[in-house]
């Protein structure tokens, strides 16, 4: 028998180290990182191709290729010249998929399409999670794991014909779009958190890098200024108290940064190549409503839908928030209603093509222009079902029909693109060494450039072409790159780029 513990003594040592690691993880940052982990194994089996068959897609091969000839802050203010903004965030991501190469594989340059692809899983895993990290107060637990699951399985066209979700998942190209849902999650944090210092800094640093990586997220900012403004409404503050905010000196700070950095886009230089025609009302209702803006609740429905039942499920949806919401997040909702109705004009002004892709409730393609906004809806969706619920709590079982209905939504999305099949998306070229033998017959071919992009014989920097034939390429440097074919028995010199290098060839090729 145990002898009893005298009154006052310590307790052992096996049970302090207990409570310690039960402390540890119930921390908010391990919760944080366990459902990064999480959702990152999710997305690579829902979307492998990436790294199974490495390639530098579109702009993150034109990008890549800035950032090592001419490096990161040209790549970051010239990425995007036809549009006059900068691509900071994503010129970041291949930075970090740069110095991951360099960590994991020794720097092997033919191992650099697949760092970026982790690089690109971790950034959408780490922003599925941030509602566990940002809204655990805001919040019930039930509705933040299911907010977080939505997120890891919102349909992406992955199994559809389009193949769309080949664009999104994998790729750092398109991270942009997931920053509109950041920064309206930072947002929605800083205005109703009250954060300390430390993270206040935090919080604007990430709605700084999410507005220089997609400046339309600038639209969610004037909402900073919202506790401010209604202080000042109230009179339960002062002007010049209000002006010595913190919270308000950093918000004045973060909107000159982004003014600096950005500048002022210009979006009239975004046209379609082809002159697009008007866009019908009944266009405009698929585009702006359910497409961009209803999609994450009527998805399974979407190819039956009409402009009649568009407007009257939009009616039903804005009756029901008015009805149901408590008034905590009626800010929440109106905020919102507000960006997504930006967003949906931004896309029938400035990309009217989309109208065609879409035309008739027949495609979601391209789904990623709408990728950020239906995240933004999914939050707004988890937020509704937590009023429903919190309004519902003395009925018995039926408080928990909220949570109910976003677990059969989530269920459907599983089921519609499962991560236990693969898609045909993710086996339209399945050449396992395609990018090295590419990469070989530059090299054979003596396709050497200079810092400039300029054909030198003399060149540091090999061209590589596009595997998609288009006018894009993937410029890598030279010597490692050599050195890399040499490890692997690459001969640029054979046909078909297999063989071994001699040993006399590489010194030449190197230089």
């Amino acid at each position: 028998m145990r002898p009893a513990r005298a009154p006052g003594a310590p307790p052992p040592f096996g049970t302090l180290l207990a409570a310690e690691l039960a402390a540890a993880i119930r921390h908010p940052l391990i919760t944080y990182l366990a459902a990064t982990t999480a959702a990152v194994v999710i997305l690579f089996a829902r979307a492998p191709r990436p790294y199974v068959i490495p390639q530098l897609f579109a702009e993150d091969g034109l990008w890549s290729s800035l950032l090592h000839t001419r490096g990161f802050w040209y790549a970051a203010f010239h990425g995007r010249p036809e549009s006059d903004y900068c691509i900071l965030g994503n010129v970041l991501l291949l930075a970090a998929g740069r110095a991951w190469c360099a960590l994991v594989h020794g720097g092997d340059p033919l191992e650099y399409p697949r760092s970026c692809a982790w690089v690109s899983y971790l950034f959408y895993g780490a922003i599925f999670s941030l509602p566990v990290l940002l809204l655990r107060r805001r919040l019930p637990a039930a509705q933040l794991l299911v907010l977080w699951l939505l997120a890891c399985f919102l349909p992406l066209g992955i199994h559809d014909s389009s193949f769309s979700g080949f664009e999104i998942l994998g790729r750092v190209s398109n991270i942009g779009f997931a920053c509109l849902y950041a920064a309206f999650l930072l947002v929605w944090y800083r205005t109703t958190a009250a954060p300390g210092p430390a993270a206040l800094v935090a919080t604007d640093l990430g709605l700084l890098a999410c507005v220089t990586t997609n400046p339309l997220a600038a639209v969610v900012l004037p909402a900073a200024a919202w506790p401010a403004i209604r202080d000042l409404r109230q009179g339960t503050r002062a002007a010049a108290d209000v002006a010595r905010d913190p919270a308000v000196v950093s918000l004045l700070m973060l909107v000159a940064a982004c003014a600096g950095l950005c500048g002022l886009p210009n979006p009239w230089k975004i046209r379609p190549r082809e002159p697009i025609p008007p866009l019908g009302a009944a266009a405009v209702v698929e585009l702006g409503l359910a497409r961009n803006t209803l999609f994450p609740l009527v998805w399974p429905v979407y190819r039956h839908l009409s402009t009649g039942l568009t407007l009257g499920m939009t009616a039903c949806v804005v009756a029901a928030i008015h009805r149901w919401s408590l008034p905590r997040h009626r800010p929440l909702f109106l905020g919102g209603a507000a960006l997504l109705a930006v967003t949906a004009t931004v896309l029938v002004v400035f990309r009217p093509e989309l109208g065609i892709h879409i035309g008739g409730y027949r495609s979601t393609f391209p789904d990623r222009y709408f990728y950020g906004q239906n995240l933004v809806g999914l939050a707004l969706l988890a937020a509704f079902a937590a009023d429903v619920g919190e309004r519902l709590r003395e009925r018995g079982w039926l408080r928990h029909l909220p949570v109910a209905g976003l677990l059969v939504l989530l269920a459907a999305a599983v089921i519609h693109e499962p991560p236990w099949r693969l898609a045909p998306s993710q086996c339209l070229r399945p050449e396992g060494r395609l990018f090295a033998l590419r990469a070989a017959r530059a090299v054979g071919e003596g396709r050497f450039v200079d810092e400039r992009l300029r054909a030198d014989p003399a060149g540091r920097f090999v061209s590589i072409p596009n595997p998609e034939g288009t006018p894009k390429r993937i410029v890598l440097p030279r010597a490692p790159l050599v050195r890399a074919l040499v490890a692997r028995g690459l001969d640029p010199s054979a046909p078909n780029g297999a063989g071994v290098i001699p040993a006399q060839a590489l010194e030449p090729l190197a230089r």
